[in-house]
């Protein structure tokens, strides 16, 4: 939908009418699946840094 890519079990549009470069996007699993680890990947290191916080936030 517009600039962002979302998940569907519906389609509300004819993907044939996407240009071929778009399409090569869509359907390229390891670009989503490398988005995937690189976004979960993320969520970790900011996890790691709270973490570390944390138990500084208590010591007194």
């Amino acid at each position: 939908m517009g600039e962002v890519i979302m998940t569907s079990n519906t389609c509300c549009f004819n993907l044939d009418l996407l240009p071929i470069n778009v399409l090569t996007v869509l359907y390229d699993s390891n670009l989503i699946v490398d988005f995937l680890t690189q976004l979960e990947n993320e969520k970790l290191k900011i996890l790691e840094r709270k973490i570390e916080v944390v138990p500084k936030l208590y010591k007194k």
